[in-house]
Protein backbone atom coordinates (compact mmCIF):
# COMPACT_ATOMS: atom_id res chain seq x y z
CA UNK A 1 0.00 0.00 0.00
CA UNK A 2 1.55 3.37 -1.21
CA UNK A 3 1.70 6.20 0.85
CA UNK A 4 -0.71 7.93 -1.42
CA UNK A 5 -3.03 5.16 -0.52
CA UNK A 6 -2.46 5.27 3.02
CA UNK A 7 -3.10 8.98 3.16
CA UNK A 8 -6.60 8.92 1.39
CA UNK A 9 -7.79 5.82 3.86
CA UNK A 10 -6.42 7.61 7.02
CA UNK A 11 -8.11 10.53 6.29
CA UNK A 12 -11.89 9.49 5.33
CA UNK A 13 -11.08 6.70 8.58
CA UNK A 14 -11.22 10.72 10.30
CA UNK A 15 -14.17 11.75 8.47
CA UNK A 16 -12.11 14.56 6.74
CA UNK A 17 -12.25 16.19 3.90
CA UNK A 18 -9.33 17.27 1.98
CA UNK A 19 -10.05 20.99 2.98
CA UNK A 20 -9.69 19.90 6.58
CA UNK A 21 -6.78 18.05 6.89
CA UNK A 22 -4.73 20.51 4.81
CA UNK A 23 -5.62 22.96 7.40
CA UNK A 24 -4.65 20.19 10.27
CA UNK A 25 -0.67 20.18 8.46
CA UNK A 26 -1.18 24.08 7.43
CA UNK A 27 -1.09 23.35 3.53
CA UNK A 28 -3.31 24.34 0.33
CA UNK A 29 -6.02 21.76 -0.75
CA UNK A 30 -4.09 21.00 -3.19
CA UNK A 31 -0.90 19.78 -1.76
CA UNK A 32 -3.68 17.00 -0.30
CA UNK A 33 -4.86 16.20 -3.65
CA UNK A 34 -1.31 15.71 -4.83
CA UNK A 35 -0.36 13.42 -2.42
CA UNK A 36 -3.63 11.40 -2.95
CA UNK A 37 -3.15 11.15 -6.07
CA UNK A 38 0.48 9.87 -5.99
CA UNK A 39 1.87 13.36 -7.92
CA UNK A 40 3.94 14.34 -5.20
CA UNK A 41 4.42 13.61 -1.68
CA UNK A 42 4.39 15.32 1.54
CA UNK A 43 8.10 16.95 3.25
CA UNK A 44 9.48 15.64 6.61
CA UNK A 45 7.83 18.36 8.65
CA UNK A 46 4.32 17.52 7.61
CA UNK A 47 5.24 13.66 7.29
CA UNK A 48 5.47 14.10 10.96
CA UNK A 49 1.97 16.07 11.84
CA UNK A 50 0.19 12.88 8.98
CA UNK A 51 2.03 10.73 11.59
CA UNK A 52 0.75 12.31 15.01
CA UNK A 53 -2.80 13.15 13.37
CA UNK A 54 -3.60 9.77 12.39
CA UNK A 55 -1.58 8.39 14.98
CA UNK A 56 0.87 5.95 13.12
CA UNK A 57 4.67 5.65 12.82
CA UNK A 58 6.45 6.86 9.99
CA UNK A 59 7.12 3.23 9.32
CA UNK A 60 3.52 2.49 8.99
CA UNK A 61 3.34 6.21 6.51
CA UNK A 62 6.59 5.14 5.00
CA UNK A 63 6.80 1.51 4.57
CA UNK A 64 4.83 0.42 1.20
CA UNK A 65 5.04 -3.19 2.71
CA UNK A 66 2.73 -2.49 5.81
CA UNK A 67 -0.97 -2.24 4.75
CA UNK A 68 -2.48 -0.06 7.49
CA UNK A 69 -6.37 -1.29 6.48
CA UNK A 70 -5.77 -4.68 8.43
CA UNK A 71 -5.94 -4.37 11.99
CA UNK A 72 -3.30 -4.87 14.32
CA UNK A 73 -3.20 -8.24 16.71
CA UNK A 74 -3.76 -5.64 20.25
CA UNK A 75 -7.10 -4.29 17.92
CA UNK A 76 -8.95 -7.81 17.69
CA UNK A 77 -9.50 -8.52 21.30
CA UNK A 78 -13.05 -9.36 21.25
CA UNK A 79 -15.89 -7.42 23.21
CA UNK A 80 -16.49 -10.05 25.87
CA UNK A 81 -12.44 -10.01 26.66
CA UNK A 82 -12.53 -6.27 27.04
CA UNK A 83 -15.11 -7.22 29.35
CA UNK A 84 -13.27 -9.66 31.33
CA UNK A 85 -10.65 -7.13 31.70
CA UNK A 86 -12.27 -4.58 32.71
CA UNK A 87 -14.18 -6.68 35.49
CA UNK A 88 -10.54 -8.07 36.56
CA UNK A 89 -9.62 -4.02 37.36
CA UNK A 90 -12.26 -2.98 39.05
CA UNK A 91 -12.20 -5.90 41.26
CA UNK A 92 -8.82 -5.47 41.95
CA UNK A 93 -9.38 -1.61 42.74
CA UNK A 94 -11.76 -2.54 45.34
CA UNK A 95 -9.72 -4.99 46.88
CA UNK A 96 -6.87 -1.96 47.26
CA UNK A 97 -9.68 0.23 48.41
CA UNK A 98 -10.31 -2.52 51.54
CA UNK A 99 -6.59 -3.26 52.22
CA UNK A 100 -6.21 0.82 52.53
CA UNK A 101 -9.27 1.51 54.46
CA UNK A 102 -7.80 -1.56 56.81
CA UNK A 103 -4.42 0.37 57.04
CA UNK A 104 -5.92 3.60 58.22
Amino acid sequence: MEISEKITYLRKQKGWSQEQLAIKVEVSRQAVYKWEAGISQPEIDKLKKLSSLFCVSFDELLNDEIDITKPKEAENITIEQKKRTTIMLVRKKKYRMKIFKAQM
